[in-house]
């Protein structure tokens, strides 16, 4: 975890290969619980809050780390959906 701030170091491609499996396989754990209907509400909670931190804490949207920008950017994303 304490790996994500070295910064200007080559990037060890072994490393970045293992988080982009565990990335896949819990997103796709995550996906497969949606389909349980006690358990469906589970991943649009994760997307919600996993879409506000990223907008919020990355700088993006149209205030940079401005919460309520940020709010608004993750309701369009999460409405829009993948158009």
């Amino acid at each position: 975890m304490f790996r994500f701030a070295q910064r200007g170091n080559p990037v060890d491609w072994g490393f970045t290969l293992a988080q982009m499996a565990i990335i896949v396989v819990l997103t796709s754990c995550l996906m497969y619980t949606g389909r349980i209907r006690a358990l469906s509400f589970i991943p649009g909670m994760f997307f919600g809050f996993g879409s506000f931190f990223a907008t919020f804490f990355g700088g993006f949207g149209p205030s940079p780390h401005n919460p309520f920008a940020a709010w608004i950017a993750t309701v369009l994303m999460n409405a829009l959906g993948p158009l």
